[in-house]
């Protein structure tokens, strides 16, 4: 499993990853998280011990998965798209297992759950539209759906689970009101979106934008409503996750020839 070069940021470690990462879920509690890698004919999840820098298992998955994510209580979901449809599998967070599928209304594109560990955001779209689908993982139910930018690529919820906001491939991320369904706020990040990730606290969103050859983290404030400071993303960039802590931001790497997650450090309570 080769590795891209270390990137400019303040790297504390980096653990190497499957070749064509696609996609990594939560960090959980015992240090190990699940990556979705592969190509258009084969992929697979692996669980990663970041501690040990190793695999801990491996289990093949279908071609369309997309996405996959995985809850504080240990549910991981897995997006699925074809041309046309879109579903999440719900897997046993140890085993991989699949226990339930939950369609919806188009192509998964990113996955992200609650606070609540039990409610799940999944993006999903078409070329023409797209919206965020609210699964109760409890009870394996779809519960609402709101639109979205078309280009949005990414989603996270905030903390207190009132709002989502979501990131677009034109240069935006948006605020958007679970209660209203309305836009709250756009804000410009200077580059195209990739993916986004934000902090316990609900205070900083990380935002990934730039191409998978030249890419970088807007560091926004919540309260503020604006960028703090950028920090530099490793090349083939394709995802962020934010460590419970709040200390720590792992950036995840992946192409067709390596694939890595790197952490960054952040300032304590970031």
């Amino acid at each position: 499993m080769p590795t891209s070069p270390e990137h400019t940021s303040d790297v504390s470690s980096i653990v190497p990853l499957p070749s064509g990462v696609i996609s990594a879920g939560q960090l959980q509690s015992d240090g190990t998280v699940w990556v979705l890698s592969g190509d258009a004919a084969v992929k697979t999840l692996s669980q990663i011990d970041l501690g040990a820098k190793r695999t801990s298992q491996t289990v093949g998955v279908s071609s369309d998965a997309l996405a996959v994510a995985q809850s504080s209580t240990g549910v991981l979901a897995l997006g699925l798209g074809t041309a046309t449809a879109g579903a999440v599998e719900l897997m046993n967070g140890s085993t991989a297992e699949v226990t339930d599928t939950v369609a919806v209304g188009a192509p998964v594109r990113a996955l992200a759950f609650g606070a609540d560990g039990v409610t799940l955001y999944v993006l999903d779209g078409t070329a023409a539209s797209a919206s965020v689908t609210v699964i109760n993982t409890s009870t394996d139910m779809v519960v609402s759906t709101l639109g979205v930018p078309a280009d949005a690529v990414g989603v996270v919820p905030d903390p207190t689970q009132t709002s989502i906001w979501t990131v677009e491939q034109s240069g935006n991320v948006e605020q958007t009101s679970l209660q209203s369904t309305k836009a709250i706020q756009q804000l410009p990040i200077d580059g195209a979106g990739i993916a986004l990730a934000i902090a316990p606290t609900g205070g900083t969103l990380f935002v990934l934008k730039g191409n998978p050859t030249v890419s970088n983290i807007a560091v926004i404030s919540t309260a503020t409503d604006s960028i703090e400071r950028v920090l530099a993303a490793a090349a083939g960039s394709v995802g962020l996750v934010s460590a419970m802590s709040g200390t720590t931001l792992y950036d995840v790497v992946g192409s067709p020839t390596f694939g890595n997650i790197q952490a960054i450090s952040l300032a304590a309570g970031e």
